[in-house]
């Protein structure tokens, strides 16, 4: 894919930078609980220690269940896992464990979870294991002359008093008031040194440590590089959150601690420090501007010896990944090639490796390594679409800087892609049409763009307060809202749909059903949400139905937004029927609801006629909207008020004759009574002149 055609494709489809960054900030907070720390909502257990909290290895721990609780079970290796994480660890009903230290004091943590007043229920103890009797110390050595550090910790240093020996044969004995301690001075030529701790009372001790042989530091001795025990180091930097990273640094134990200094790649580091006084451990440091790459180094001042660096290490941003199909891409900032200030050099062991992985976790599937150095900061990883993934930029540097050998990691930031939570383009051409008092026709082409194939198309409806789904289908047919009252209201639709991935795209412009009403039934009015989705019309037109045929005839054209007509309704006797046609751009026609105006029932009679047979104006006969009535009945009176004529059929008059006699000119008068199948009465009294 060329990188024109990635930029169009990242505007078009780009997720949320935000939306990844909100994500990873939940997932810190997440691994931010750790249950020692009492989550809320929780009960506080118990449990005593039997056995010191401090022994040698192998130390055997003796524990006694005070809590109160129920469905006890302890975790006696826990590191601070999540309640959710805690499947990875093996819970234990026994109440005794036994753990070891290899070459260094190690302090375990030991979990109770249980259950208590209906919730869950937690404590935790610490127990330290030694390996020897020795404390937590650092030397730093240059040439003839170290420098022994030993740190107040009251985990790990908590013995009664030390003695150092400087390879002399006269151990320096400093009592535990004395912590901090810091002390220097040359070495004898065999540079072996020893710390070692006592406690007063002699059970608590452990096996004496062994002596440490300091080596000759010459590149003649170390062609790959200096491995000094203690030597400035940021063992790691990972970015944790948006705008921060986390430092994991190593070093010596030195009260005063080191300077950490921080720059933008590409830029010299500034003469002041970010922080002083760091010290071993874990560090974490805002950053500025989140696009920016950001690279980090120690520096201490040795009495005696001179400046400590560690080695340059630079944070590595995994920029965004970016669905492609049902593929995603990812883009990411490269580790920097060489060392800020410092060019690459062998020969003067100044010089920076890097290998960059990807780390790709799945579902519950263990994650997997891809070697990522070829790539250049891109990638296409296929994978199963439908599951969740997370990626991670994993960059391991390693190289030398004044001789001094160094291995370090920087990993990226983790974002993690769901494609249930990505939102393909929207459809945009469908439209709806009244086809009946009680349903609607929903008819729709896919021309979202969106390649992938579909699992469902779905039908949106409004209700209350939002659209809701009523109805989908795996291929392109159409829908049928049935039950629905078009005659009472408009009713408006959506059309989304799902890929093979799962995501579901964004909803089709709203698109309504055309309301006609005639609130006075002189004129008619209907709404102008338009039935398309993708337009307004451009026509409505007015359509009556012939009362005898039933034949659709346009009566009149409006252009939108048109939206009331006044009817002219003298050509219907019974039933004046009207609809409303919309046709868009291209022609396609939407229909509203028919509306039935019912013609009030009305009878006229002329006040003369002339019964002569000339073909005029021969008979006395009603006219006017005569088909709603159904009984009848009208009568002739002569001046005396005798019923000289009478009938019940609508289609026939009085021809001016009495019983086959002719009448003789003159006013007579009439009544007619009526009903229709409205239920309306009607009755009509008159005169009418005969004249011959």
């Amino acid at each position: 894919m060329s990188k024109a055609t990635r930029c169009k494709v990242w505007k078009k489809r780009r997720i949320s930078n935000t939306y990844f960054w909100v994500l990873l900030l939940i997932s810190y907070a997440t691994f931010a609980q750790n249950l020692c720390n009492q989550p809320a909502g929780t009960e506080v257990g118990g449990f005593t220690l039997l056995t010191p909290a401090v022994g040698c290895s192998p130390f055997n721990v003796k524990i006694q269940d005070n809590s109160g609780g129920t469905d006890i079970q302890y975790y006696y290796f826990y590191t601070g896992q999540t309640l959710n994480q805690l499947s990875t660890l093996t819970p234990s009903a026994a109440l005794e464990e036994t753990y070891f230290a290899a070459t260094r004091p190690t302090v375990y943590t030991i979990l109770q979870k249980g259950k208590k007043n209906g919730k869950d229920m937690y404590a935790c103890k610490n127990i330290t294991v030694r390996p020897n009797n020795q404390p937590l110390f650092s030397y730093t050595v240059c040439g003839n002359i170290v420098q022994i550090d030993i740190p107040k910790d009251t985990l790990l240093n908590d013995f009664d008093y030390y003695e150092m020996s400087w390879g002399t044969g006269n151990p320096q004995t400093i009592n535990k008031n004395a912590l901090p301690f810091t002390g220097n001075r040359p070495i004898a030529p065999t540079r072996r040194i020893k710390v070692e701790g006592f406690f007063t009372s002699g059970g608590l001790n452990c096996t004496a440590p062994s002596f440490i042989t300091i080596p000759l530091y010459t590149p003649t001795n170390f062609p790959l590089g200096y491995n000094k025990a203690n030597h400035p180091t940021i063992e790691s930097v990972e970015l944790i959150a948006k705008g921060k990273a986390k430092l994991s640094i190593k070093g010596s134990l030195n009260e005063s601690g080191y300077d950490l200094f921080m720059t933008s790649w590409g830029q010299d580091y500034p003469a002041n420090p970010l922080k002083s006084g760091v010290k071993v451990g874990e560090l974490l440091v805002d950053l500025p501007d989140t696009t920016t790459q950001y690279c980090f180094k120690l520096i201490r001042n040795v009495p005696n010896c001179g400046i400590e660096v560690s080695a340059e290490i630079c944070t590595v941003l995994l920029k965004e990944v970016t669905p492609v199909e049902k593929d995603y891409e990812l883009q990411w900032q490269v580790y920097p090639e060489q060392m800020t200030g410092i060019t690459n050099s062998t020969t003067f062991g100044r010089y920076v490796n890097h290998q960059e992985k990807i780390i790709v976790a799945s579902g519950n599937s263990p994650a997997v390594t891809i070697a990522a150095d070829a790539f250049n900061g891109a990638y296409i990883s296929t994978i199963d679409c439908r599951e969740k993934v997370c990626y991670r930029i994993e960059t391991t540097t390693s190289g030398q800087l004044f001789y001094h050998a160094f291995e370090n990691k920087s990993i990226s930031n983790e974002i993690c892609v769901d494609r249930k939570a990505f939102t393909p383009p929207a459809l945009t051409t469908a439209f709806v049409s009244v086809k009946s008092p009680n349903s609607a026709e929903i008819s729709y082409t896919d021309n979202s763009g969106w390649t992938l194939l579909k699992d469902k198309f779905r039908l949106l409806r409004f209700e209350k307060s939002g659209f809701v789904s009523l109805d989908s289908s795996a291929v392109i047919s159409g829908f049928t809202d049935l039950g629905i009252a078009v005659t009472d209201s408009s009713y408006c639709y959506k059309i989304n749909y799902t890929d093979e991935c799962g995501s579901t795209s964004l909803p089709s412009p709203e698109f309504c059903t055309i309301h006609l009403s005639s609130p006075d039934q002189r004129n008619i009015d209907w709404t102008t949400e338009s039935p398309f989705a993708d337009e307004d019309p451009t026509t409505y037109e007015i359509i009556y139905f012939e009362e005898t045929s039933g034949t659709a005839v346009n009566e009149t054209d409006y252009p939108y937004p048109t939206a009331t007509h006044s009817l002219e309704l003298s050509k219907f006797e019974e039933i004046a029927r009207y609809q409303i046609k919309a046709i868009d751009v291209n022609g396609v026609e939407s229909f509203s609801n028919t509306i039935e105006i019912p013609i009030r029932a009305s009878i006229y009679l002329p006040n003369a006629f002339t019964p002569n047979n000339d073909g005029f104006n021969n008979e006395f006969i009603i006219s006017g909207n005569t088909k709603r009535i159904t009984d009848y009945t009208f009568t002739i009176y002569n001046r005396w008020g005798e019923a000289i004529f009478s009938t019940n059929d609508l289609a026939t008059g009085w021809n001016g004759k009495i019983s086959d006699n002719l009448a003789p000119p003159g006013y007579y008068t009439y009544q007619i009574n009526a009903n229709t199948n409205t239920g309306e009465a009607i009755e009509q009294k008159g005169v009418v002149l005969l004249m011959r």
